[in-house]
């Protein structure tokens, strides 16, 4: 049995843990390795709301909208395992999600976007396939590395899933 003092040393910890913006950024920065991995499908919600909250992006006002899909620049950026990336672009088919979320989520008529996050990059493709390459715990095929569409950044990393 733990004393009353080891219970309260142990809580104050795990608070002084919680709030440490190391360990968030860490935690963040999981997330993101997780949805970019795309072993399941991309669940970008929780991330939208953080960097909505931190006032890292504005929901109503993305970068690039098109076909269901909308990109955010992340004021500040986003280093990831020590590579910098400037947007998020997001889309999802899930229509509680469009009607809960209308800022960071849509649908236009005749489209059915897959499930998308992709990362966006201002280093051209070929820049930014050996950063990754080299990278411990960043899982991503250099083959899914392509120029920018939405012309927001130089290369995007993405996971699409139907």
């Amino acid at each position: 049995m733990t004393s009353l003092a080891d219970r309260a040393l142990a809580a104050l910890v795990s608070l002084l843990l919680l709030a440490s913006p190391v360990l968030a950024d860490d935690a963040r920065d999981w997330h993101i390795q997780k949805l970019i991995a795309c072993h399941d499908t991309p669940q970008a919600l929780p991330l939208l709301l953080s960097l909505a909250d931190a006032g890292a992006i504005d929901p109503a006002a993305p970068a690039f909208s098109q076909d269901g899909e909308n990109c955010w620049r992340v004021e500040g950026g986003l280093d990831i395992a020590g590579i910098p990336f400037a947007a998020v672009c997001v889309a999802t088919a899930d229509p509680f999600l469009i009607r809960q979320f209308p800022d960071f989520f849509y649908r236009t008529y005749g489209t059915a976007p897959p499930e998308i996050f992709a990362l966006i990059s201002d280093q051209a493709p070929d820049e930014l396939a050996a950063p990754i390459a080299a990278t411990r715990g960043f899982y991503v095929d250099p083959e899914r590395i392509e120029p920018d569409y939405a012309e927001i950044g130089r290369s995007r990393v993405a996971c699409a899933r139907f």
